[in-house]
């Protein structure tokens, strides 16, 4: 029989605060003393370090993201004395690929309803496809870090001290202040970012765990969003296969920040989480986080 895990912090809810202030720590290290004033606003920072093949931003995403999961690691096997795979850090192909059909069908949904009400218009090709390889890399090595740091760590930390609903509910408020500084936030979007994180934490628990889901849909979700269809992802512009103009009520459409700013969105995640949770309910709504694949 294998002996339980001894943590130098007993008290889960502890780790995963100390964790999330690392975490913000992290990020504004590298934003502000290695990268400007904002690295968000290409307009403005100054720039110190350069960096082949990879912008400004890209640069900033790949620096703090690879510095999160440093920590995570950092964390798990110090403070935790844990392994990788209590973290949900295990292949699941199932997840991956029902994470992968979740964000196409998504975002399938809310563009098919934008250009039949006649507020999205595809104003024709932009960048080739091989100009996407860095923005490709960079974009899945974000979605594995948000999801290892918020979903990976402290949302099974803090299933340690409070049940999922609560664990969910706390680590999406988590994951939506980190993005509380994106260009054109606004209510909407924040409210977006938070339903996201909760759909995410679903997902994670709908297979016990795993992270292969979240990730998955994250980046999946990002991607097509971006750099294949043309929307900003949170506000940020990149290069993108297509161009398009989106005209309308910005509440609808999303404005400056995306689609990830726009009603659909919100009722888009409400409609998948409450299938997820509904079909997973018994995974779900558990205390302790069973790290097992389905």
């Amino acid at each position: 029989m294998q002996n339980p895990k001894v943590s130098v912090i007993k008290k889960g809810w502890v780790r995963a605060l100390l964790f999330f202030l690392t975490i913000v720590l992290i990020g504004y290290l590298v934003s502000y003393l290695l990268f400007g004033e904002n690295p968000l606003d290409t307009g403005t920072s100054k720039p110190i370090l350069s960096l082949p093949f990879f912008s400004l931003l890209e640069g900033y995403f790949l620096f703090s993201d690879l510095l999160y999961i440093i920590a995570f690691i950092i964390f798990l096997k110090m403070l935790d004395r844990d392994s990788l795979r209590s973290a949900g850090l295990f292949w699941n192909g199932n997840a991956a690929i029902t994470g992968m059909l979740f964000s196409i069908a998504l975002l399938g949904i809310g563009t098919t309803i934008l250009y039949l009400a006649g507020k999205l218009v595809w104003t024709g090709p932009e960048s080739p496809f091989y100009e996407l390889y860095p923005i490709m890399l960079v974009l899945f090595i974000a979605a594995a870090a948000e999801e290892i740091v918020f979903r990976g760590y402290i949302l099974s930390r803090l299933k340690e001290s409070v049940n999922s609903v609560w664990a969910i509910f706390i680590s999406a408020a988590g994951f939506t202040v980190m993005h509380a500084t994106n260009p054109d936030i606004d209510w909407m979007p924040l409210v977006n970012i938070f339903l996201g994180g909760i759909f995410f934490g679903i997902g994670c628990q709908y297979y016990g765990g795993n992270l292969c889901f979240p990730i998955l849909f994250h980046f999946g979700w990002n991607f097509i969003q971006g750099p294949v269809l043309g929307y900003k992802v949170s506000g940020i512009v990149l290069p993108s296969l297509l161009g398009q103009d989106l005209s309308g009520n910005a509440l609808l459409t999303g404005g400056g920040f995306g689609l990830e700013g726009s009603i659909l969105t919100a009722l888009l995640f409400l409609s998948a989480s409450a299938i997820l949770g509904y079909h997973g309910k018994r995974t779900i709504f558990q205390k302790e986080n069973a790290v097992a694949p389905r």
